[in-house]
């Protein structure tokens, strides 16, 4: 399926309640009744959302549904998404390094995952 710019931002907008709220993928699916695999597909707009499913989200959230439609919030998402899709010259290790790291749930773990990559890169 070909991804629709208000998918990706649905997608996007997804994952940034969710990592403010610190719920795991898992989390998020087990309260909304599908697998974590299905939640990233949501996030990543391989898959959309229905609109009962959205509602789910939207309440296991603690937010309204329009906050995936308010202007500001799409428009902010939509830069986001664009900026990430015109990173040129990047290995598709590179790639797969980005969206891994943007997967983790855990920010703290994600602040020592990057200390230790930043101390690899300074041995190298």
């Amino acid at each position: 399926m070909k991804k629709t710019t208000k998918t990706s931002s649905i997608g996007l907008l997804i994952k940034k309640r969710r990592r403010e709220l610190k719920i795991s993928q898992e989390k998020l699916g087990e309260m909304i009744g599908v697998s974590y695999q299905q939640i990233q597909k949501y996030e990543n707009a391989v898959n959309r959302v229905s609109a009962d499913k959205l509602r789910d989200i939207a309440s296991a959230l603690n937010i309204d549904v329009s906050y995936f439609y308010e202007k500001p919030i799409y428009e902010e998402a939509h830069k986001e998404a664009a900026a990430y899709g015109k990173i040129r010259g990047i290995s598709p290790d590179e790639k797969e390094l980005i969206k891994s790291f943007r997967a983790i749930d855990d920010m703290e773990f994600r602040k020592r995952f990057l200390h230790l990559l930043i101390c690899a890169a300074k041995r190298g």
